[in-house]
Protein backbone atom coordinates (compact mmCIF):
# COMPACT_ATOMS: atom_id res chain seq x y z
CA UNK A 1 0.00 0.00 0.00
CA UNK A 2 1.25 3.50 -0.73
CA UNK A 3 1.02 6.56 1.30
CA UNK A 4 -0.72 9.39 0.42
CA UNK A 5 1.82 11.77 1.37
CA UNK A 6 4.39 9.91 -1.81
CA UNK A 7 2.39 11.22 -4.42
CA UNK A 8 3.14 14.51 -6.02
CA UNK A 9 0.81 17.05 -5.13
CA UNK A 10 -1.02 18.94 -8.11
CA UNK A 11 -4.16 17.27 -10.51
CA UNK A 12 -1.55 17.54 -13.03
CA UNK A 13 1.19 15.68 -11.19
CA UNK A 14 -1.46 12.87 -10.38
CA UNK A 15 -2.74 12.72 -13.89
CA UNK A 16 1.38 12.37 -15.38
CA UNK A 17 2.10 9.73 -12.20
CA UNK A 18 -0.59 7.47 -13.77
CA UNK A 19 -0.23 7.99 -17.22
CA UNK A 20 3.29 6.90 -16.67
CA UNK A 21 2.02 3.41 -14.81
CA UNK A 22 0.13 2.61 -18.13
CA UNK A 23 -2.99 4.26 -17.99
CA UNK A 24 -4.63 6.94 -19.00
CA UNK A 25 -7.30 9.50 -17.64
CA UNK A 26 -9.47 11.57 -20.51
CA UNK A 27 -9.44 15.26 -19.85
CA UNK A 28 -11.97 17.52 -18.37
CA UNK A 29 -13.82 17.18 -15.22
CA UNK A 30 -14.81 13.21 -14.81
CA UNK A 31 -17.07 11.22 -17.91
CA UNK A 32 -18.67 14.51 -18.15
CA UNK A 33 -22.93 15.54 -17.56
CA UNK A 34 -26.01 13.53 -18.49
CA UNK A 35 -28.11 16.07 -19.15
CA UNK A 36 -32.32 15.26 -18.54
CA UNK A 37 -34.77 17.81 -20.98
CA UNK A 38 -38.04 17.76 -20.57
CA UNK A 39 -38.69 18.51 -23.90
CA UNK A 40 -42.55 20.01 -23.91
CA UNK A 41 -41.56 21.88 -20.62
CA UNK A 42 -38.27 24.17 -22.89
CA UNK A 43 -41.32 24.68 -25.40
CA UNK A 44 -44.02 25.35 -23.97
CA UNK A 45 -42.61 27.42 -20.91
CA UNK A 46 -39.97 30.48 -21.57
CA UNK A 47 -38.18 30.61 -17.64
CA UNK A 48 -37.55 26.39 -18.50
CA UNK A 49 -36.18 27.37 -21.40
CA UNK A 50 -33.92 29.49 -20.24
CA UNK A 51 -32.40 27.86 -17.30
CA UNK A 52 -31.81 24.71 -19.86
CA UNK A 53 -30.38 26.70 -22.23
CA UNK A 54 -28.45 28.65 -19.40
CA UNK A 55 -26.80 25.57 -18.14
CA UNK A 56 -26.01 23.92 -21.64
CA UNK A 57 -24.30 27.18 -22.32
CA UNK A 58 -22.25 27.26 -18.55
CA UNK A 59 -21.13 23.52 -19.42
CA UNK A 60 -20.56 23.67 -23.41
CA UNK A 61 -18.83 26.78 -23.11
CA UNK A 62 -15.97 25.37 -20.36
CA UNK A 63 -15.54 22.51 -22.73
CA UNK A 64 -17.73 20.03 -20.58
CA UNK A 65 -18.67 17.37 -22.56
CA UNK A 66 -22.57 16.64 -22.21
CA UNK A 67 -25.23 13.92 -23.18
CA UNK A 68 -28.76 14.89 -23.20
CA UNK A 69 -31.81 12.56 -22.16
CA UNK A 70 -34.82 14.21 -23.84
CA UNK A 71 -38.16 13.06 -22.48
CA UNK A 72 -41.31 13.31 -24.81
CA UNK A 73 -45.10 12.48 -24.21
CA UNK A 74 -47.76 12.55 -26.76
CA UNK A 75 -49.14 10.82 -30.29
CA UNK A 76 -45.94 10.05 -32.74
CA UNK A 77 -46.51 12.81 -34.60
CA UNK A 78 -47.28 15.34 -32.20
CA UNK A 79 -43.32 14.08 -30.50
CA UNK A 80 -41.66 14.25 -33.61
CA UNK A 81 -42.80 17.61 -34.48
CA UNK A 82 -42.18 18.46 -30.70
CA UNK A 83 -38.44 17.22 -31.20
CA UNK A 84 -38.06 19.47 -34.47
CA UNK A 85 -38.92 22.38 -32.87
CA UNK A 86 -36.61 21.84 -29.68
CA UNK A 87 -34.00 20.87 -32.31
CA UNK A 88 -34.37 24.01 -33.84
CA UNK A 89 -34.84 25.87 -30.81
CA UNK A 90 -31.44 24.69 -29.35
CA UNK A 91 -29.77 25.24 -33.03
CA UNK A 92 -30.57 28.77 -32.77
CA UNK A 93 -29.33 29.17 -29.66
CA UNK A 94 -25.92 27.62 -30.14
CA UNK A 95 -25.33 29.12 -33.12
CA UNK A 96 -26.18 32.71 -31.68
CA UNK A 97 -23.70 31.64 -28.82
CA UNK A 98 -20.94 30.35 -31.01
CA UNK A 99 -21.01 26.57 -29.77
CA UNK A 100 -21.10 23.85 -32.10
CA UNK A 101 -24.19 21.42 -31.69
CA UNK A 102 -22.10 18.48 -33.16
CA UNK A 103 -20.65 18.31 -30.23
CA UNK A 104 -23.91 17.33 -28.24
CA UNK A 105 -24.09 13.66 -27.39
CA UNK A 106 -28.01 12.36 -27.38
CA UNK A 107 -29.24 9.25 -26.06
CA UNK A 108 -32.94 8.66 -26.88
CA UNK A 109 -35.15 6.56 -25.10
CA UNK A 110 -36.22 3.94 -28.12
CA UNK A 111 -39.93 3.70 -27.04
CA UNK A 112 -40.51 7.48 -27.14
CA UNK A 113 -40.61 8.14 -31.15
CA UNK A 114 -39.14 5.77 -34.49
CA UNK A 115 -35.54 5.78 -33.94
CA UNK A 116 -35.04 6.50 -37.62
CA UNK A 117 -37.37 9.78 -37.24
CA UNK A 118 -35.29 10.88 -33.80
CA UNK A 119 -31.97 10.60 -35.54
CA UNK A 120 -32.69 12.40 -39.30
CA UNK A 121 -34.36 15.08 -37.65
CA UNK A 122 -31.10 15.27 -34.94
CA UNK A 123 -28.45 14.83 -37.52
CA UNK A 124 -30.45 17.25 -39.69
CA UNK A 125 -30.77 20.22 -37.38
CA UNK A 126 -27.82 20.10 -35.11
CA UNK A 127 -25.19 18.23 -36.83
CA UNK A 128 -23.94 14.08 -36.07
CA UNK A 129 -22.65 14.80 -33.07
CA UNK A 130 -22.71 11.08 -31.03
CA UNK A 131 -26.39 9.33 -30.47
CA UNK A 132 -27.31 5.93 -28.37
CA UNK A 133 -30.50 4.52 -28.54
CA UNK A 134 -31.69 3.09 -25.27
CA UNK A 135 -33.01 -0.12 -25.59
CA UNK A 136 -35.55 -1.45 -22.63
CA UNK A 137 -36.73 -4.87 -22.21
CA UNK A 138 -39.23 -4.57 -25.08
CA UNK A 139 -36.61 -4.42 -27.44
CA UNK A 140 -35.73 -7.96 -26.29
CA UNK A 141 -38.54 -9.71 -26.17
CA UNK A 142 -40.72 -11.82 -28.81
CA UNK A 143 -44.19 -10.31 -28.71
CA UNK A 144 -47.36 -11.31 -30.97
CA UNK A 145 -48.96 -7.96 -31.49
CA UNK A 146 -47.69 -6.86 -35.06
CA UNK A 147 -47.50 -3.51 -34.57
CA UNK A 148 -45.26 -3.58 -31.31
CA UNK A 149 -43.62 -6.84 -33.60
CA UNK A 150 -42.65 -4.59 -36.74
CA UNK A 151 -41.25 -1.59 -33.93
CA UNK A 152 -39.01 -4.48 -32.23
CA UNK A 153 -37.91 -5.38 -35.73
CA UNK A 154 -37.63 -1.47 -37.06
CA UNK A 155 -35.60 -0.74 -34.51
CA UNK A 156 -32.92 -3.22 -34.77
CA UNK A 157 -32.72 -2.71 -38.70
CA UNK A 158 -32.09 0.97 -38.03
CA UNK A 159 -28.93 0.75 -35.45
CA UNK A 160 -27.83 -2.47 -37.88
CA UNK A 161 -27.63 -0.67 -41.00
CA UNK A 162 -25.69 2.28 -38.65
CA UNK A 163 -23.00 -0.06 -38.05
CA UNK A 164 -19.90 0.41 -39.02
CA UNK A 165 -20.54 4.03 -40.05
CA UNK A 166 -17.84 6.92 -39.14
CA UNK A 167 -20.75 7.76 -36.56
CA UNK A 168 -22.39 4.65 -35.75
CA UNK A 169 -26.16 4.97 -33.85
CA UNK A 170 -24.94 3.00 -30.81
CA UNK A 171 -27.13 1.04 -28.60
CA UNK A 172 -26.99 0.72 -24.68
CA UNK A 173 -29.11 -1.68 -22.29
CA UNK A 174 -28.68 -2.70 -18.92
CA UNK A 175 -29.97 -0.45 -16.40
CA UNK A 176 -28.04 -1.13 -13.30
CA UNK A 177 -24.64 -0.37 -11.21
CA UNK A 178 -23.81 -2.57 -8.53
CA UNK A 179 -21.41 -1.78 -5.59
CA UNK A 180 -17.85 -3.50 -4.68
CA UNK A 181 -19.38 -3.28 -1.04
CA UNK A 182 -22.20 -6.13 -0.53
CA UNK A 183 -23.40 -3.08 2.32
CA UNK A 184 -24.16 -0.87 -0.35
CA UNK A 185 -27.30 -1.72 -2.71
CA UNK A 186 -27.06 -1.77 -6.23
CA UNK A 187 -28.41 1.36 -8.24
CA UNK A 188 -30.56 2.02 -11.31
CA UNK A 189 -28.69 3.60 -14.09
CA UNK A 190 -30.60 5.25 -16.94
CA UNK A 191 -28.25 8.35 -17.09
CA UNK A 192 -25.20 7.80 -20.13
CA UNK A 193 -22.25 10.09 -19.74
CA UNK A 194 -20.40 11.10 -22.87
CA UNK A 195 -17.10 10.23 -21.74
CA UNK A 196 -16.87 6.53 -22.76
CA UNK A 197 -21.15 6.01 -23.03
CA UNK A 198 -20.77 5.05 -19.18
CA UNK A 199 -24.59 4.25 -18.22
CA UNK A 200 -24.86 5.79 -14.32
CA UNK A 201 -27.28 6.49 -11.91
CA UNK A 202 -28.75 10.70 -12.16
CA UNK A 203 -25.92 13.13 -11.69
CA UNK A 204 -23.38 10.51 -10.54
CA UNK A 205 -19.68 11.50 -10.88
CA UNK A 206 -17.00 9.18 -12.14
CA UNK A 207 -13.60 9.47 -12.30
CA UNK A 208 -12.42 7.30 -15.51
CA UNK A 209 -9.63 5.79 -15.99
CA UNK A 210 -8.84 3.72 -19.34
CA UNK A 211 -6.83 0.38 -18.71
CA UNK A 212 -5.62 -1.19 -22.23
CA UNK A 213 -4.75 -4.69 -21.47
CA UNK A 214 -2.28 -5.29 -24.46
CA UNK A 215 -0.29 -2.31 -23.05
CA UNK A 216 1.04 -5.03 -19.87
CA UNK A 217 1.48 -7.99 -22.44
CA UNK A 218 3.80 -9.16 -24.77
CA UNK A 219 3.56 -8.97 -28.78
CA UNK A 220 2.30 -12.87 -28.40
CA UNK A 221 -0.78 -11.72 -26.04
CA UNK A 222 0.70 -12.85 -22.42
CA UNK A 223 -0.24 -10.98 -19.65
CA UNK A 224 2.20 -9.40 -17.08
CA UNK A 225 -0.07 -9.82 -13.99
CA UNK A 226 2.18 -8.93 -11.50
CA UNK A 227 3.19 -5.93 -12.89
CA UNK A 228 -0.22 -4.93 -14.07
CA UNK A 229 -1.37 -5.15 -10.32
CA UNK A 230 1.28 -3.60 -8.63
CA UNK A 231 0.27 -0.87 -10.91
CA UNK A 232 -2.98 -0.98 -10.45
CA UNK A 233 -2.65 -1.08 -6.80
CA UNK A 234 -0.51 2.06 -7.12
CA UNK A 235 -3.27 3.71 -9.89
CA UNK A 236 -5.65 3.79 -7.41
CA UNK A 237 -3.70 5.58 -4.72
CA UNK A 238 -3.37 8.18 -6.92
CA UNK A 239 -7.06 7.89 -8.66
CA UNK A 240 -8.46 8.56 -5.12
CA UNK A 241 -6.67 11.82 -4.42
CA UNK A 242 -7.56 12.70 -7.45
CA UNK A 243 -11.38 12.37 -6.87
CA UNK A 244 -10.82 15.34 -4.36
CA UNK A 245 -9.18 17.75 -6.72
CA UNK A 246 -12.05 17.26 -9.55
CA UNK A 247 -13.90 20.24 -10.02
CA UNK A 248 -16.95 18.38 -10.89
CA UNK A 249 -19.69 20.47 -13.10
CA UNK A 250 -22.60 20.79 -10.28
CA UNK A 251 -23.41 20.40 -7.30
CA UNK A 252 -25.54 16.84 -7.88
CA UNK A 253 -21.53 15.83 -9.40
CA UNK A 254 -19.88 17.08 -6.39
CA UNK A 255 -22.25 16.01 -3.30
CA UNK A 256 -21.86 12.17 -5.03
CA UNK A 257 -18.34 12.31 -5.87
CA UNK A 258 -18.12 13.05 -2.31
CA UNK A 259 -20.58 10.69 -0.96
CA UNK A 260 -19.54 7.42 -3.73
CA UNK A 261 -15.92 7.88 -4.64
CA UNK A 262 -16.70 6.39 -8.08
CA UNK A 263 -13.64 5.63 -10.06
CA UNK A 264 -14.36 3.57 -13.50
CA UNK A 265 -11.11 1.56 -14.55
CA UNK A 266 -12.64 1.16 -17.87
CA UNK A 267 -11.29 -2.15 -18.56
CA UNK A 268 -10.43 -3.11 -22.99
CA UNK A 269 -8.28 -5.28 -24.77
CA UNK A 270 -9.46 -8.89 -23.77
CA UNK A 271 -10.12 -9.18 -27.26
CA UNK A 272 -6.96 -8.17 -28.69
CA UNK A 273 -5.01 -10.44 -25.98
CA UNK A 274 -6.64 -13.68 -27.96
CA UNK A 275 -6.27 -12.71 -31.27
CA UNK A 276 -2.22 -11.59 -30.50
CA UNK A 277 -1.72 -14.96 -29.03
CA UNK A 278 -4.02 -17.34 -31.50
CA UNK A 279 -6.25 -18.44 -29.39
CA UNK A 280 -9.43 -20.02 -30.54
CA UNK A 281 -12.15 -17.86 -28.67
CA UNK A 282 -14.87 -20.30 -28.55
CA UNK A 283 -12.79 -22.85 -26.54
CA UNK A 284 -13.57 -22.99 -22.70
CA UNK A 285 -10.55 -22.47 -21.15
CA UNK A 286 -9.88 -19.42 -22.76
CA UNK A 287 -12.67 -17.72 -21.46
CA UNK A 288 -11.80 -18.80 -18.11
CA UNK A 289 -8.73 -17.56 -18.57
CA UNK A 290 -9.98 -13.97 -19.42
CA UNK A 291 -12.17 -14.82 -16.82
CA UNK A 292 -9.37 -14.86 -14.36
CA UNK A 293 -7.88 -11.56 -15.36
CA UNK A 294 -10.72 -9.93 -14.74
CA UNK A 295 -11.59 -11.42 -11.86
CA UNK A 296 -8.39 -10.65 -10.70
CA UNK A 297 -8.17 -7.42 -11.74
CA UNK A 298 -11.58 -6.84 -9.88
CA UNK A 299 -9.97 -8.48 -6.61
CA UNK A 300 -6.81 -6.11 -6.58
CA UNK A 301 -9.11 -2.98 -6.88
CA UNK A 302 -11.40 -4.01 -4.02
CA UNK A 303 -8.66 -5.12 -1.62
CA UNK A 304 -6.47 -1.99 -1.94
CA UNK A 305 -9.84 0.30 -2.02
CA UNK A 306 -10.39 -1.73 1.48
CA UNK A 307 -6.48 -0.64 2.57
CA UNK A 308 -7.46 2.77 1.91
CA UNK A 309 -9.71 2.87 4.73
CA UNK A 310 -7.08 2.53 7.20
CA UNK A 311 -5.21 5.32 6.03
CA UNK A 312 -8.58 7.53 4.25
CA UNK A 313 -11.84 6.39 5.96
CA UNK A 314 -14.40 4.35 4.23
CA UNK A 315 -16.76 5.67 1.35
CA UNK A 316 -19.03 8.23 3.12
CA UNK A 317 -22.35 6.52 1.67
CA UNK A 318 -21.67 3.64 4.71
CA UNK A 319 -21.70 6.33 7.43
CA UNK A 320 -25.75 7.12 7.55
CA UNK A 321 -26.38 3.66 7.36
CA UNK A 322 -27.53 2.81 10.82
CA UNK A 323 -31.45 0.87 10.79
CA UNK A 324 -31.24 1.40 14.44
CA UNK A 325 -31.09 5.02 14.70
CA UNK A 326 -34.62 5.21 15.57
CA UNK A 327 -34.72 2.32 18.05
CA UNK A 328 -34.62 2.97 22.07
CA UNK A 329 -31.78 1.87 24.00
CA UNK A 330 -31.16 -1.90 24.94
CA UNK A 331 -29.66 -5.16 24.55
CA UNK A 332 -31.39 -5.48 20.55
CA UNK A 333 -30.08 -2.14 19.34
CA UNK A 334 -26.63 -2.84 21.19
CA UNK A 335 -26.37 -6.15 19.64
CA UNK A 336 -27.65 -4.88 16.31
CA UNK A 337 -25.00 -2.06 16.25
CA UNK A 338 -21.95 -4.09 17.15
CA UNK A 339 -23.05 -6.47 14.63
CA UNK A 340 -23.09 -3.77 12.58
CA UNK A 341 -19.32 -2.79 12.82
CA UNK A 342 -18.18 -6.05 12.64
CA UNK A 343 -19.64 -6.04 9.09
CA UNK A 344 -17.99 -2.57 8.89
CA UNK A 345 -14.85 -4.19 9.70
CA UNK A 346 -15.11 -6.69 7.41
CA UNK A 347 -16.70 -5.29 4.22
CA UNK A 348 -16.10 -1.56 3.75
CA UNK A 349 -14.22 -0.42 1.22
CA UNK A 350 -12.92 3.74 -0.42
CA UNK A 351 -15.32 3.17 -3.45
CA UNK A 352 -18.33 2.74 -4.27
CA UNK A 353 -17.51 1.12 -7.79
CA UNK A 354 -14.73 0.76 -9.33
CA UNK A 355 -14.56 -1.89 -12.89
CA UNK A 356 -16.08 -0.75 -16.00
CA UNK A 357 -16.63 -2.91 -19.24
CA UNK A 358 -18.15 -2.74 -22.84
CA UNK A 359 -19.47 -5.22 -24.63
CA UNK A 360 -16.87 -4.38 -27.87
CA UNK A 361 -14.09 -5.00 -24.72
CA UNK A 362 -13.85 -8.89 -25.97
CA UNK A 363 -13.62 -7.76 -29.53
CA UNK A 364 -10.22 -7.15 -31.63
CA UNK A 365 -10.23 -5.43 -34.80
CA UNK A 366 -11.80 -7.85 -37.37
CA UNK A 367 -13.51 -10.01 -34.79
CA UNK A 368 -15.86 -12.81 -35.90
CA UNK A 369 -18.91 -14.27 -34.16
CA UNK A 370 -17.03 -16.34 -32.37
CA UNK A 371 -15.94 -13.81 -29.92
CA UNK A 372 -18.90 -13.86 -28.60
CA UNK A 373 -18.32 -16.59 -26.68
CA UNK A 374 -16.22 -14.51 -24.35
CA UNK A 375 -18.93 -12.32 -23.53
CA UNK A 376 -19.26 -13.71 -19.92
CA UNK A 377 -15.73 -11.85 -19.28
CA UNK A 378 -17.71 -8.60 -18.47
CA UNK A 379 -19.92 -9.67 -15.44
CA UNK A 380 -16.83 -9.25 -13.71
CA UNK A 381 -17.68 -4.91 -14.29
CA UNK A 382 -19.80 -2.70 -12.13
CA UNK A 383 -20.89 -0.52 -15.13
CA UNK A 384 -21.08 -0.90 -18.55
CA UNK A 385 -20.37 1.44 -21.17
CA UNK A 386 -21.07 1.95 -24.59
CA UNK A 387 -19.13 4.05 -26.61
CA UNK A 388 -17.20 1.71 -28.25
CA UNK A 389 -19.64 -0.64 -31.44
CA UNK A 390 -19.88 -3.56 -31.93
CA UNK A 391 -18.48 -4.56 -35.52
CA UNK A 392 -18.26 -8.84 -36.11
CA UNK A 393 -16.55 -9.23 -39.72
CA UNK A 394 -18.44 -11.83 -41.82
CA UNK A 395 -21.53 -11.52 -39.10
CA UNK A 396 -24.93 -10.15 -40.55
CA UNK A 397 -27.99 -8.40 -38.51
CA UNK A 398 -29.17 -11.53 -36.82
CA UNK A 399 -25.49 -13.00 -35.33
CA UNK A 400 -25.33 -8.93 -34.32
CA UNK A 401 -28.48 -8.85 -33.11
CA UNK A 402 -27.75 -12.14 -31.00
CA UNK A 403 -24.38 -10.55 -29.65
CA UNK A 404 -26.13 -7.70 -28.46
CA UNK A 405 -28.99 -9.57 -26.72
CA UNK A 406 -26.09 -12.50 -24.67
CA UNK A 407 -24.52 -8.80 -23.75
CA UNK A 408 -27.39 -7.90 -21.71
CA UNK A 409 -28.04 -11.09 -20.46
CA UNK A 410 -24.89 -11.05 -19.01
CA UNK A 411 -25.00 -7.75 -17.50
CA UNK A 412 -28.77 -8.24 -16.07
CA UNK A 413 -27.19 -11.72 -14.35
CA UNK A 414 -24.44 -9.71 -12.83
CA UNK A 415 -26.63 -7.51 -11.10
CA UNK A 416 -29.48 -9.92 -10.26
CA UNK A 417 -28.03 -10.15 -7.24
CA UNK A 418 -28.77 -6.47 -6.18
CA UNK A 419 -32.21 -6.08 -8.25
CA UNK A 420 -33.94 -5.78 -11.86
CA UNK A 421 -33.89 -2.24 -12.70
CA UNK A 422 -37.58 -1.47 -13.56
CA UNK A 423 -37.63 -1.30 -17.38
CA UNK A 424 -34.51 -2.41 -18.12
Amino acid sequence: MFDHASAPYGKDALVREIAALGFDVPPGPGAGVSLPVAVDAVLSSSDTAEQFLARLERLLGVGIPVCLSPSLSGEESVVIGAWQRFCELLRDFLLDRGLEGRRLAICMAAHLMPAEAWCLVADAVLGRGPRYLFLDSLLFRCHAQDWLRQRVESTWRFLWRHTGQARPVLPVYGGAVRSVCPLLSGEVALSLLPVGGLLSPRQSAWLPVELSLPRFATPAGRLDEGRLHRHLRRMLCLADQLIDLTEWPGPGQAADARQNRRIAVMLGGFGELVAQNGDDPGDFAVLNRLSGIAAGIRRVLKDESTKLVALSGPVPALSPIDLTAAWLPGSGRELWQSAWQDALQKCAVRHRNLVVMSPASVLPPGADGRYADLLPVIAHADAWSFASPVVLAGAGPTAWRAFHHRARAVIQGATADSFVAAGA
